[in-house]
């Protein structure tokens, strides 16, 4: 009965104390995460405080990071962007010269057809020319004009080269101080040797020839370009009160 009563008293005494020498020791329950890494605790959220404090560090953190990235990618970026941006202002300044150049030599031809054997009218062609350049060249300046008797299968003058034509052709070298055209004293194509009847083997062809040089800005795709343009056409008929065919 004694050791029935020492039972009941060691089930009955408190928890976490020291049982004398035949008494059960009791089992004293501790929380489930006592022992466990902190993180682990800070993970289940049982020290706040601790969360709250290393919350605004991982969050500068990765500004930094951030930020460090930003500045890598417009490192990268702005090569390019400034290499496309020039590249757009050389082109177009070009498009603009190459253009300008091209209907001032359309200008000229269309002018020149309709004035077959009229005296003096290489210089309607030169005035029509020049009203069509008029300064639209920012970027770049015209070298020289040549007026010419065309071979109408290849378009070239009949005789020599735009730059040097030996005969029925006129040529002028640009006045960049006066914008205008100085003739060159050479070779003419006189208005009463053309032919302008109006039938195949009948009727000659004008070329009127402009060439001139864009100059590049940055540099960054080469040197100065070149611009050639020219343009033939046929001679248009006379009236028929005039001589078609030359008279010189």
């Amino acid at each position: 009965m004694q050791r029935d009563g020492g039972l009941n008293a060691a089930s009955e005494a408190p928890k976490g104390h020291a049982m004398t020498s035949g008494q059960r020791v009791a089992h004293t329950e501790l929380p489930a995460d006592v022992g466990q890494p902190a993180g682990r605790n800070l993970r289940r959220g049982l020290h706040p405080i601790s969360r709250l404090n290393d919350a605004p560090q991982a969050t500068f953190g990765a500004k930094l990071a951030d930020r460090g990235a930003v500045a890598v990618e417009t490192a990268l970026m702005l090569p390019v962007l400034f290499f496309l941006f020039f590249g757009m202002v050389e082109f177009g300044l070009y498009w603009q010269a190459d253009h300008t150049i091209n209907e001032a030599s359309r200008a000229g031809a269309r002018l020149g057809a309709t004035l077959a054997q009229e005296l003096n009218y290489e210089d309607d062609i030169v005035e029509a020319v020049q009203a069509a350049i008029a300064d639209n060249i920012p970027s770049g300046e015209v070298l020289f004009l040549t007026i010419f008797k065309a071979d109408p299968a290849t378009g070239d003058p009949v005789s020599g080269t735009v730059a040097g034509c030996n005969t029925d052709c006129y040529r002028y070298n640009w006045n960049e101080a006066s914008q205008t055209f100085d003739p060159v004293i050479g070779p003419e194509w006189a208005p009463g040797s053309q032919s302008a009847c109006g039938e195949i083997g009948h009727n000659d062809y004008m070329g009127v020839y402009v060439e001139g040089i864009t100059r590049s800005v940055t540099r960054m795709f080469g040197a100065d370009r070149p611009i050639r343009e020219s343009s033939i056409i046929r001679l248009e008929p006379v009236p028929l009160s005039n001589t078609c065919e030359p008279t010189t």
